[in-house]
């Protein structure tokens, strides 16, 4: 008699390593005749953390879906982060687990220890929909290898980035993320360096390649806007004469992804978004065109003679818009529409502001627009509440 356990998910590809989202299933067998119920002990980090007992069904087996239990335990943030790159280990959990067949009086019957296994389940605060694209069920797909991997975002859209200096140095970061470390697969890689090639407007281009250093088993963030690039790479890296740059890990296991700088002009009044992807990483996008900015008021009055105000309820409205993008780069906004956690970033604040997305409009001047170029323009207001005095 034998107790068997097994895993799966909505991916088309199984592995160690999934995305929180995606119906992560635990199942036990159990052939014995005296099978009745089954225990299920989760373990998290390798600290006990979830005990659930269910019962047999018809086939005398039993299922547990770990994404429905795990939700709570991942938290990414995008606030400002003074590092120009940074590995966060507590956006990948180590799952492993532990199963007890029992009988009636709750007797045990077998046990199916995974608890101390050398190949665990690696969950990551990721979300893949059974509708996307077939690359992106494959986990291997974001992970570092030999093939060219790519990184945690679900497009290949350049990134576009300030080239000056605004107020108060607000606007200013734009992060890019991996998976890096040894899981004890085949096609793991650890991140060591980082390659940067600048092409300047006179047709010359420079390169240059710095060392990291990176904690195993963690997803990875390297900041791309001018400041970080000039400071991990050298003065001048990204300048006013730089027309794009193309920045690669020293590996070449991940894509090559193009970082355009954005110059000031007469319309601009950057807006930088900062949003948690679909894969559970910082991602950030500039809108940076002219803003329209109003207030939504409601009034609460009492008085018979005279009316006076008693309670003022106020939102901050602002409306952003993007630069031209082609249909590859309006790609990159899809996870911003549906992001959980929305800061902007920009001169009128002093940090940046959680805010809530009210709508979004698609703008084509030209119906016929054989490039397909858009322009989109953003609505939304501050998270916070704006306070109002009462007299």
């Amino acid at each position: 008699m034998a107790l068997t356990l097994s895993i799966s998910s909505n991916l088309s590809s199984a592995s160690y390593l999934l995305p929180l989202y995606s119906n992560i299933v635990l199942s036990a067998s159990e052939d014995d005749a005296a099978i009745d119920n089954y225990l299920f002990d989760i373990w998290i980090d390798n600290v006990p953390s979830y005990q659930f007992s269910l019962q047999k069904d018809q086939n005398s087996n039993a299922s547990l879906n770990l994404s429905t239990i795990l939700e709570g335990i991942f938290v990414t943030d995008v606030s400002l982060n003074s590092a120009n790159y940074f590995s966060n280990t507590a956006a990948i959990k180590k799952i492993t687990w532990s199963v007890t067949s029992r009988d009636n009086t709750f007797a045990a019957i077998n046990i199916e220890d995974q608890t101390g296994t050398t190949t665990p389940t690696y969950i990551y605060n990721g979300v893949i929909s059974p509708d996307e694209e077939p690359y992106f069920k494959d986990p291997f797909a974001f992970f570092p290898n030999d093939y060219g991997a790519y990184w945690l975002r679900k497009h290949n859209a350049p990134i576009k980035v300030i080239n000056y200096t605004p107020g108060n140095n607000i606007a200013d970061e734009h992060w890019l993320s991996s998976f890096n470390g040894d899981f004890g697969g085949a096609t793991n890689k650890t991140i060591s360096g980082l390659r940067l090639k600048t092409y300047r407007f006179d047709g010359s281009s420079t390169t240059s390649t710095i060392s990291i250093s990176l904690s195993d088993k963690s997803i990875w963030s390297v900041n791309v806007s001018k400041s970080s690039l000039n400071t991990l790479f050298g003065a001048g890296s990204m300048d006013i004469n730089t027309k794009y740059c193309i920045l690669q890990d020293s590996g070449q296991y991940l894509n090559p992804v193009t970082i355009i700088p954005v110059p000031q002009n007469k319309i601009n009044n950057p807006y930088n978004i900062l949003y948690i992807n679909s894969l559970g990483v910082p991602e950030c996008v500039l809108f940076d065109r002219n803003d329209e900015k109003g207030v939504t008021m409601k009034r609460s009055t009492y008085g018979y003679y005279r009316e006076k105000v008693y309670y003022v309820d106020i939102d901050r409205q602002y409306s952003v818009y993007s630069s031209l993008l082609t249909q590859e780069e309006s790609l990159s906004l899809f996870d911003l529409w549906i992001s959980p956690i929305v800061y902007a970033e920009n001169d009128e604040f002093v940090v940046p502001q959680p805010v809530i997305i009210t709508d979004t409009k698609q703008i084509i001047a030209n119906r016929w627009n054989v490039n397909k170029i858009i322009q989109y323009k953003l609505n939304l207001t501050c998270a916070y509440r704006t306070l109002a005095q009462k007299t």
